[in-house]
């Protein structure tokens, strides 16, 4: 889980007041503002809170193949994601280490530019119909932990960081497997109606959140719109192709709830609702 550093040792970050940033929620905060690079300058110290995981000194919310997650110190309602060094990241095949020498050479190819430019475009698509189902991005921000993006981080009702689709699937949450598989019909239903290519339908990548007293997911990491494996993206340029693909990883999402939680073929083999 990261780096962990003994309580205490929490960094420091430095905030200047510049001016605002596209795409911000009114009311959830302003943790610095764009400076002539592009990049936020954020501040603060990290509040105190009961012994969480830590990363550099912050409160580790998630542990990626490339990227951890932690809390925003200036503001609960927000997430900074951090690019981890070569050393710190999973092995993976030619491909992606091309990739990944692109993207800590080039900041365009990053993980965290490439995840702002593709909610950025869903944005200005979709304007506020993206609410609900895909984690605003900010920006970027520089930290003395680094260059982090700056995101809503998606909370459950006690304020806490709402949880991986992944974690419930292998850890005792009380959620029921229904329930979840009846998020996922929501969500797949929302792509196909929206047309967007979210493929990366990943259960580390979907929290389990709560609207009008129902379960539902939230997208955390939207990269996969525009950043995928196909060399021709055909499944992007043909609507009926994205669409079967996404019917397609819908389903296996579907089938991995049930296998995990035990509950049978008959909700991994069901057709969703549209």
């Amino acid at each position: 889980m990261g780096i962990l550093v003994p309580p205490g040792q929490h960094a420091c970050l430095v905030r200047r007041r510049c001016g605002g940033c596209a795409g911000m929620a009114a009311g959830q905060g302003t943790s610095g503002l764009s400076s002539a690079d592009g990049i936020r300058h954020t501040g603060g110290m990290e509040p105190a809170v009961s012994n969480p995981p830590q990363w550099q000194g912050l409160a580790l919310i998630a542990h990626g193949a490339n990227r951890v997650c932690v809390r925003d110190p200036q503001d609960a309602a927000l997430c900074l994601k951090f690019e981890l060094p070569a050393n710190e990241r999973t092995r993976v095949g030619l491909r992606q280490r091309v990739r990944r020498w692109l993207g800590m050479r080039m900041g365009y190819f990053g993980e965290n530019q490439t995840e702002l430019r593709a909610y950025r475009k869903l944005r200005a698509r979709l304007g506020d119909a993206l609410d609900g189902w895909v984690a605003r991005c900010h920006g970027l921000a520089m930290t003395r932990a680094g260059v982090a993006l700056q995101c809503e981080c998606v909370l459950q009702e006690d304020g806490r960081p709402a949880r991986s689709l992944y974690s419930h699937l292998f850890e005792t949450t009380g959620h029921d497997p229904a329930a979840l598989c009846g998020a996922i019909d929501r969500m797949e239903a929302w792509l196909l109606r929206n047309n967007v290519p979210l493929f990366d339908l990943n259960a580390g990548n979907l929290v389990v959140s709560s609207r009008a007293g129902q379960v539902e997911l939230v997208c955390v990491d939207a990269k996969s719109v525009i950043s995928g494996k196909e060399i021709l993206p055909f499944s992007r340029w043909s609507r009926v192709l994205m669409h079967r693909k996404l019917r397609r990883r819908a389903q296996r999402l579907r089938q991995r709830v049930a296998a995990a939680l035990a509950d049978g073929p008959a909700l991994a083999g069901r057709a969703p609702p549209h």
